[in-house]
């Protein structure tokens, strides 16, 4: 999510959309599909809310919690999307109630989309979405002989195998900083939306803030456009906490620190100190995913100085403070 600074909407706007929104969720979905991991037993879910010709688009995510009507909800918004832009599909969604980080997850998506193969061979085109990146996803297409994760729309084409390796050549076409383009073209289109809001409001690009919640495959290829653009990116939460700083944050260094998970602050140390280009950034972390006593002993050890923590529950933005010693 991106709370870009000085958007408002007025009343009218604020009840059509209210108004829109009830409408949208008294239609039931098209198919709900539970599916039980007969290894770890964990929950995995499918949402399919339209289909167009037989085809729904939507990515399948992968986190511990997820619920059927967490993907239902994405399921909906996609459908949504796709009518918006009057693309000829339908709207879908995949979950699975599962850590990303557990060693055995990649058993589990992989059971998962043998599971859905009915769907996905000629129903549902799927791609990356939270804990799920394209390359994984990919990687497990493969070895389940679709190929690539957009399978039941490339088999549709007059000439499959030449439209799989336009696919994979775009995917990975390198792009400016380092990265691949399949990695970061869905926070381009965030970023771009953004900044086509900026310029509908006459607002200046280096007077506006921006505050993104998520770092990962979306959340940091947006982040990364707007930085480039001259928006100052102020604040970037994960599910471990905030890192905020008025001046504007470092996000090519913040990207750098980032985990396979796309995670960034839980990995900083005395290095994502210098991610504020101005004044020291300040980090709220929520109560549940305070680190263990220990890991809280060998960080003052090992650390003369460091910037003031709070364990609280987390407040979006804080004030940034002086660092003290410990």
């Amino acid at each position: 999510m991106i709370g870009v600074a000085h958007y408002d909407l007025d009343d009218g706007a604020c009840v059509r959309a209210r108004t829109g929104q009830q409408g949208a969720r008294s239609r039931e979905p098209l198919l709900r599909m539970t599916w039980t991991d007969p290894i770890t037993g964990a929950h995995g879910y499918l949402v399919v809310h339209t289909s167009v010709s037989g085809l729904s688009t939507g990515g399948t995510r992968m986190r511990a919690g997820c619920t059927v009507s967490e993907v239902e909800d994405l399921a909906r918004g996609m459908a949504a999307k796709t009518a918006v832009f009057d693309l000829p599909v339908g709207g879908a969604k995949g979950g699975i109630d599962f850590d990303p980080k557990d060693p055995r997850a990649v058993g589990v998506l992989e059971r998962f989309c043998h599971a859905m193969r009915p769907w996905l061979d000629t129903h549902w085109v799927t791609a990356e979405d939270l804990g799920v990146p394209q390359h994984l996803i990919d990687d497990v297409f493969a070895r389940l002989g679709l190929q690539q994760s957009y399978h039941a729309a490339i088999g549709r084409s007059q000439d499959p195998e030449r439209t799989l390796q336009r696919v994979r050549t775009a995917l990975n076409a390198p792009v400016t900083g380092g990265f691949l383009l399949g990695d970061v073209v869905g926070g381009y289109g965030v970023a771009q939306a953004c900044i086509g809001t900026m310029h509908a409001h006459e607002w200046a690009l280096a007077d506006t803030t921006v505050a993104i919640q998520g770092i990962g495959t979306m959340g940091g290829g947006a982040a990364w456009y707007l930085h480039e653009a001259g928006v100052r990116v102020i604040a970037v939460a994960d599910a471990a906490g905030t890192l905020y700083c008025a001046a504007g944050l470092d996000i090519p260094a913040l990207l750098e620190l980032r985990d396979a998970y796309g995670r960034s602050i839980a990995r900083g140390s005395r290095r994502t100190f210098n991610s504020c280009r101005a004044r020291p950034w300040s980090v709220s972390r929520p109560t549940s995913s305070s680190p263990p006593r220990s890991r809280m002993r060998s960080r003052r050890t090992t650390s003369t100085r460091s910037p003031r923590r709070s364990w609280s529950r987390p407040r979006m933005l804080r004030r940034p403070r002086r660092p003290r010693r410990l």
